[in-house]
């Protein structure tokens, strides 16, 4: 999806869509290279056109949380541009080359002043947003590891266009395992059930569901 597709540019009407699309940069990250990092000043947010970026926050220890992983098509920091001191919460780093354009916040935040109408799509969007990381938390806090791998899996199966039982893997899996507050040994010991017991198979960067009728 191209930036200009993205429902929260989308959406504005033409005149405001033209001025925004004249000042948006594309960005051009190298695997592992940090967009910003937790705490940078906050005046920008982003979509992303190649490639998938990870949200992380640092514990003081130095431990890594993977809040979530933004695929192409997706925006974030959107919601920063509507709060008083804008600091970015989380780091942004590109898991393998990507680009993402940058729309500055400010232009952004004057636009939609200009036509409030277009506000109800963003409180969409952030709405979703919310809601998928609610789902997220409950599933940390209340499901057990087997269950919330096979959820994880159903839900990313079901997005794609293989059938509904493929799911490839666009970051590596101690990368997954962080997204889903797993150790990277609970996450293989997992994956080597899963496969001993016809749940699921590998091949290539790709889990395949062979059965929709685990108990967990």
């Amino acid at each position: 999806m191209l930036p200009l597709e993205n429902p929260l540019i989308a959406n504005l009407p033409q005149p405001q869509r033209e001025r925004l699309a004249a000042r948006i940069a594309t960005r051009r990250l190298a695997e592992g290279e940090i967009l910003f990092h937790q705490d940078d000043p906050a005046d920008a947010f982003y979509i992303v056109i190649t490639g998938v970026i990870k949200l992380f926050r640092l514990s003081p220890d130095g431990g890594e949380k993977v809040v979530e992983l933004i695929n192409p098509g997706q925006s974030f920091a959107e919601a920063l541009m509507f709060v008083g001191e804008k600091r970015y919460p989380v780091s942004a780093q590109a898991m393998a080359d990507a680009q993402v354009a940058e729309i500055p916040g400010d232009l952004y935040l004057k636009l939609m002043r200009e036509c409030p109408e277009s506000c109800f799509t963003l409180l969409g969007d952030l709405s979703r947003r919310l809601h998928g990381l609610l789902m997220e938390l409950d599933r940390v806090t209340l499901q057990r590891s087997r269950e919330r791998l096979l959820t994880w899996l159903r839900e990313e199966a079901n997005k794609t266009v293989e059938g509904g039982d493929t799911v490839r893997l666009t970051v590596s899996k101690r990368v997954l395992a962080a997204r889903l507050s797993f150790q990277p040994e609970t996450l293989s010991r997992l994956l080597r059930t899963l496969k001993s017991e016809g749940v699921i198979r590998e091949q290539g960067d790709a889990i395949i569901l062979l059965r929709d009728d685990d108990p967990f």
